[in-house]
């Protein structure tokens, strides 16, 4: 496990850092799969960049050794490049793209490369997060596989969210998600318990079925169809007032 020490996260990071010894025992819940792997692809490709190699390794760690496979590592240094020696041990043809020397990946170039039979898996900064998001736009949605690590958008520290009020249907309880909070927030201020992790609509712990409403999805977890009834209250909201189901 590599952990990106991060000054202004939520203190997670900085408590492992910081306050922990080699050698002491952290008793951690069971890890959520942001990614699963594609079992009818017939060539998978992995594009990490930095400290998204974590989610990387997890993957190639279940892949069959006889899949058809390349992995494209985007880091500022190869020496400094954390799993290196691990990636080479899976088989797979292992790209290195160092931008202290000048071998940045070409998103582009890589895209063009890949059959209508490929799956694209990829994490990293919200850069290279972009630029593939942009360029697989026209994929099928299951042909495309991503993790992040950067938190939704917060709109609300800029101002830019409204109140809305939530039904909960079966417990017939109506609840006013204030512009300051988030509506799982106020579920939980309301007695309402829903189960979480990330809080940041990236790992889909907190995934609710909706039945009324304009949500205004800010996920990165939640494909167009599923967002047809299902959003995550730890980052999405309403315009007005919407139902939802536990």
């Amino acid at each position: 496990m590599a952990i990106k020490r991060e000054a202004e996260g939520r203190g997670g990071s900085i408590a492992f850092h910081d306050a922990l010894d080699i050698g002491e025992e952290v008793a951690v819940s069971a890890p959520v799969a942001g990614m699963t792997l594609d079992d009818t692809a017939e060539h998978h490709v992995f594009v990490a960049g930095g400290i998204g190699i974590t989610a990387i390794i997890g993957l190639l760690n279940g892949l069959a050794s006889a899949s058809s496979a390349e992995v494209h590592y985007c880091v500022r240094s190869a020496e400094s490049a954390p799993y290196l020696d691990d990636l080479r041990g899976f088989g797979a043809p292992v790209h290195v793209h160092d931008s202290s020397v000048g071998t940045r990946l070409d998103v582009g170039e890589l895209i063009e490369t890949c059959s209508p039979t490929t799956t694209l898996y990829f994490c990293g900064p919200p850069g290279l997060m972009s630029d593939i998001s942009t360029a697989t736009s026209s994929w099928p949605a299951a042909r495309v596989r991503s993790e992040t690590f950067t938190p939704a958008q917060d709109l609300a520290a800029e101002g830019g969210d409204e109140p809305f009020e939530v039904y909960v249907n079966g417990v017939g309880k109506t609840i006013q998600v204030c512009a300051e909070e988030t509506m799982l927030s106020a579920l939980r201020r309301s007695g309402v318990h829903v189960d979480s992790s990330c809080e940041a609509g990236q790992c889909g712990t907190c995934v609710l079925e909706y039945t009324e409403g304009d949500v205004l999805h800010r996920d990165s977890i939640l494909d167009d169809d599923e967002r047809t009834e299902m959003l995550t209250p730890c980052v999405s909201r309403a315009r007005g007032r919407m139902a939802i189901d536990l």
